[in-house]
Order: C-alpha cells, then sequence, then structure tokens
C-alpha cells in the first residue's frame, strides 16, 4: 500500500489539476483531495481562470496546509508547435499570477513554488524533453538571490543551484519550519523516530 502524502510529510493536500486522468489517480492513491478544471484554447479566457482561481485561494487555505495547482495549458501550447501560441499562455499566467502576489500572499504566511514537472519544447518533432526546468520559491523569510528572470537560462545561476525531484519536498519542510534534524521530523504516525509512548531508562546505581 503506498503510503499517504498526509502520513509522510504532515500535511493536508489538495491537487488542483487541469484535465489529465494520470495526475488525478496519481493524487487519489496518495490520499490528496483533488479538484478538476478545463483547459481553456483562449488567451483572454486563460488569464481570467487563473485570476479567478489565485484569487479564491482562500477557500482552500482554510483547510489545507500544501495546495498543488497543476497548469496543464502551457503544456498542451507546447503541443501544438506554435511557440506564439505558447508565449501567450505563459503571458496570461503570469499575469493573472499578480492576484496571488498582491492579494493573497500579504495577507497569509505562504511559500508558493513554481516549476514544471518537465520541458515541452514548441518546435521540433519532441513533445517532451529531458532538459533542467527552472523553480522559482518565494515566501517570507526566504533568502533570495540575484535572479531576476524565471527562465531555463537565468536558473542556472540561482541560489539553489541543481536539484532533483526527491529534494523538493525536503526544501519545502524545511522553509515552512516543519522539518527537524534530517530524518527526525515529527508526522502523525508511529514511526522508528517517533516511537510514540517511550518507557524512561533507569541507570542501576
Amino acid at each position: 500500500m503506498v503510503e499517504s502524502f498526509y502520513d509522510r510529510y504532515g500535511m493536508k493536500a489538495i491537487s488542483i489539476i487541469g484535465d489529465h486522468p494520470v495526475l488525478n489517480g496519481l493524487a487519489r492513491e496518495l490520499g490528496m483531495d483533488e479538484e478538476e478544471f478545463p483547459c481553456l484554447d483562449n488567451k483572454e479566457d486563460i488569464e481570467s481562470f487563473y485570476r479567478q482561481l489565485f484569487g479564491n485561494l482562500n477557500k482552500y487555505l482554510e483547510d489545507y496546509d500544501f495546495i498543488h495547482i497543476n497548469a496543464r495549458d502551457p503544456d498542451l501550447a507546447a503541443h501544438t508547435k506554435r511557440p506564439l501560441w505558447k508565449k501567450d499562455v505563459l503571458e496570461a499566467i503570469d499575469s493573472a499570477l499578480k492576484i496571488l502576489i498582491n492579494d493573497v500572499m500579504p495577507h497569509h504566511d505562504l511559500l508558493v513554488t513554481i516549476t514544471g514537472d518537465h520541458g515541452a519544447p514548441s518546435v521540433g518533432d519532441l513533445l517532451h524533453c529531458g532538459e533542467s526546468v527552472p523553480i522559482l520559491i518565494t515566501g517570507k523569510r526566504i533568502l533570495t538571490d540575484n535572479v531576476k528572470q524565471f527562465n531555463e537560462r537565468a536558473a542556472i545561476y540561482g541560489g539553489l543551484g541543481r536539484i532533483y525531484g526527491k529534494d523538493y519536498m525536503n526544501i519545502v519542510l524545511n522553509l515552512t519550519d516543519r522539518i527537524n534534524m534530517y530524518g527526525l521530523r515529527l508526522t502523525p504516525r508511529i514511526s522508528p523516530t517517533r516511537p510514540g509512548k517511550v518507557k524512561g531508562l533507569l541507570v542501576d546505581e
């Protein structure tokens, strides 16, 4: 049986997914709540939808510690092999993020991360590629670096350096003050590092 997201990380989670049955199934397998939303094909509609989604995050923040949003629109735009359409989609989501940054984050102690699960070239024959993807992490009390743009070239010079997928949750746990010494984080379940009721040691005289 797969360990649930809550049991492993101690956070109640929801996955908000843009029309992706595989990710829906993965969220369900991990015990995460899930919501699905349609992918759109108009720049104005995309921006309007994400502005509404980011602006309504308060309703999720009342019940969840971890909110995963899978914006599949850039991936689908890349599959059309129309670079200018992919640019339009990215610009629409980027514009909508202002709602999250300016209207939501100032009122909550949030850690926001933005990244991709894979590269998706909008030219050539490949649908996906194995190149590294950039990651952005922002929030209160986060050490910043000198990178001013969010793209593959700029991210090379970022303070995180090169990380792997397996590093992501440890970084999140650390930056949200949910991790103690490595391997000793408190979790909802009894484990070798949190054995529950412990019998004290007695030392004979």
